[in-house]
C-alpha cells in the first residue's frame, strides 16, 4: 500500500520491488496478507497467499502469477534414505552337506 501511495503505482512487480530495495533480483517474490490495502493495483509475483489474493481482488486489483509451477504429473513418490531390501531368492534344490572342521579345544 505504501509503495502504491508514495510512488503513484498501479502495477507492482519484481522490477519495482528491486528498484525500491525491497527485494533482490533473484529472490522469490511471495505476497502475504499483512496490513491493509485500499489501492487498486496489479501485482505480479511468484506466489500469493489465499488471503492476499482475495484482498487485492476486493480492491479491484489483480494478482498475476509468474513462473507458476506446472501441474505435477502423477508419479510414484521417491523414498529417500534406506535402500529397499532385495527380494529373497528361493531355490528348489536340496541342501548340500558341507564338511566342517572340528574346533580345537581351548588351552
Amino acid at each position: 500500500q505504501k509503495l502504491a501511495d508514495q510512488k503513484g503505482l498501479d502495477r507492482i512487480d519484481r522490477e519495482v520491488l528491486v528498484s525500491n530495495g525491497l527485494a533482490k533480483k533473484n529472490d522469490l517474490i511471495a505476497i502475504l496478507a499483512k496490513g491493509e490495502l485500499t489501492a487498486k493495483v496489479h501485482v505480479v509475483a511468484d506466489k500469493f497467499s489465499a488471503k492476499a489474493k482475495t484482498m487485492i481482488e476486493q480492491c479491484g486489483g489483480t494478482a498475476e502469477l509468474v513462473n507458476a509451477p506446472a501441474p505435477a504429473a502423477e508419479e510414484a513418490p521417491v523414498r529417500l534414505g534406506r535402500k529397499p531390501r532385495p527380494a529373497p531368492v528361493v531355490v528348489n534344490e536340496p541342501l548340500q552337506q558341507v564338511e566342517t572342521r572340528p574346533t580345537p579345544p581351548a588351552a
